[in-house]
């Protein structure tokens, strides 16, 4: 093996500020932001793969990057 991708693990906190439902534009949704927040890694994650191909052994891998987001919690 002359090359490896490796593992990255990490985690994400966001915080919100929970109302009640007829309320809900005075506060604000932590899963909401999770989106926005997934959809910047997903951008991160195709930026990363483009980059494959200037290391000579990585040319020719479809997806060596690849995003596995495990579990999202939410709702106290």
């Amino acid at each position: 093996m002359r090359a490896n991708t490796g593992v990255i693990w990490f985690q994400v906190h966001l915080s919100g500020t929970p109302v009640h439902v007829r309320e809900m534009g005075a506060g604000a949704n932590a899963i909401d932001a999770a989106y926005r927040v997934v959809g910047a890694l997903r951008q991160m994650e195709a930026v990363w793969n483009a980059v494959r191909a200037d290391h000579p052994h990585f040319v020719g891998e479809d997806q060596l990057i690849k995003l596995n987001l495990s579990r999202i919690e939410g709702g106290d």
